[in-house]
């Protein structure tokens, strides 16, 4: 798969109102018409992107940081910070918990203690 692409639609992946973490990677002012501005953002959701300012000793207890699944395990998923150093398991009950919660439509910001 290219970069760029996404396996699924974009619909099957994300809800209406979901909070999702983004950096922005290029901002482009663009002149359109008859010289009206236009602002372009590109945005990244992985996670060596949205930490790339974070380091092993910035990263206190209870702070929330952006992870992905790396693979999974017998009892969980290892996490991926994109940091240096910051490693995470994500035991399989705590996602059981997350997915129950999530199909509530509760946002994803207030899951951030799943992840120990």
């Amino acid at each position: 798969m290219e970069e760029g692409e996404c396996a699924s639609p974009l619909s099957s992946l994300f809800k209406v109102g979901q909070v999702l973490c983004c950096k922005v990677t290029v901002h482009k002012v663009l002149t359109v018409g008859k010289g009206t501005l236009k602002e372009a953002l590109e945005v990244s959701t992985d996670p060596k992107d949205v930490n790339a300012d974070l380091t092993v000793e910035s990263v206190n207890v209870g702070d929330l940081i952006q992870m992905a699944v790396e693979s999974r395990e017998d009892h969980g998923y290892q996490m991926y910070s994109g940091v240096p150093g910051i490693r995470a398991f994500l035991p399989a009950k705590q996602v059981q918990r997350y997915q129950s919660e999530f199909i509530s439509s509760k946002p994803l910001g207030e899951f951030g203690e799943s992840i120990n």
